[in-house]
């Protein structure tokens, strides 16, 4: 089975990659991964990055955009406009993808060696991007950028523990794991 996943940046790919581990043991083998550069590329470009995919054998397309400032993850996911199409799938990350690194409580604590706890879902989190930025700073008091703390936490990373604090990361990891 073919996996593709349409991701909005190079931080997404960072983590994502971190996973190959999981997807083989579902027996998924590393999935092909695209960067959309961007949530409005992404939507723009959609039907490119599905036709592309199709032609290159894909099984499964999974789209992950972040809901950012959407008023829900169904108007995210509508702009995108690509679920009804064969072998394709919207996993709509609620907020940005940063909520699904804090979710996983024991990433944060082994990576910046902090007492850090998710504390119940982080879907509803108002802006998990800079409560993460915040914890690198606090932590290394540096400021990284996206790539550099995807960089530093993807080898701590588990989207199976994420799944338990975050509905968003459930669902992807159930979907996965559905179609194994």
């Amino acid at each position: 089975m073919k996996l593709f996943l349409i991701v909005e940046g190079q931080s997404d790919e960072i983590i994502l990659k971190a996973q190959n581990n999981w997807f083989e043991s579902l027996g998924l083998g590393k999935p092909a991964i695209r960067i959309a550069d961007g949530k409005g590329k992404m939507i723009r470009d959609a039907q490119k990055h599905y036709q592309t995919s199709i032609h290159n054998g894909a099984d499964i397309i999974i789209f992950l955009l972040d809901q950012d400032t959407d008023i829900c993850a169904m108007a995210t996911r509508m702009a995108l406009n690509i679920d009804s199409r064969n072998k394709a799938c919207v996993i709509v990350i609620k907020r940005e993808l940063e909520a699904w690194l804090l979710a996983d409580g024991e990433c944060i604590r082994n990576t910046f060696r902090s007492s850090y706890h998710a504390s119940g879902q982080t879907d509803s989190l108002a802006n998990p991007k800079d409560r993460l930025k915040s914890i690198t700073q606090q932590q290394l008091g540096d400021r990284l950028t996206e790539t550099e703390y995807a960089y530093r936490i993807a080898p701590h990373f588990s989207i199976v523990r994420a799944a338990g604090n975050n509905t968003s990361a459930k669902r992807f990891k159930e979907f996965v794991e559905s179609h194994t």
